[in-house]
């Protein structure tokens, strides 16, 4: 049996639950979502739909689900992509839509040059 990345792993896991937009920002730490969804997106009718920001993501996923009643994902990157979604994603729990949020993180043994980018909150000093 041949071996398949975690992006392709979860693109083919979103069509099996009939998840038929993606929304979300490019962004290089889910880069194999991306990836996977270019080899595969089309032949498993995925799109990936990008817009200018995460909370438009976040609030278009919520339209959708509710309009058609299908689940949605909306992916960001860890911190700031990650936070920009709280506010529609409350909003589609609130309303019970199905919104499926993918977050990514950053490993840890690089993420210390970040400081400022979701390190951890102890004193540095």
């Amino acid at each position: 049996m041949g071996e398949i990345s975690g992006g392709e792993l979860l693109v083919r896991c979103l069509h099996a639950e009939g998840v038929r937009y993606i929304h979300g920002i490019t962004d290089g730490t889910y880069m194999m979502v991306i990836e996977a969804l270019e080899r595969l997106g089309q032949d498993l009718g995925i799109r990936l739909i990008v817009p200018r920001h995460e909370a438009a993501a976040a609030h278009a996923c919520d339209a959708y689900t509710r309009v058609t009643g299908d689940p949605a994902v909306v992916m960001a990157c860890a911190g700031p992509g990650a936070a920009n979604l709280l506010a529609g994603l409350m909003c589609a729990q609130a309303e019970g839509s199905p919104v499926v949020a993918v977050t990514t993180t950053r490993r840890s043994d690089i993420s210390d040059s970040y400081f400022h980018q979701g390190g951890m909150q102890v004193s540095r000093h």
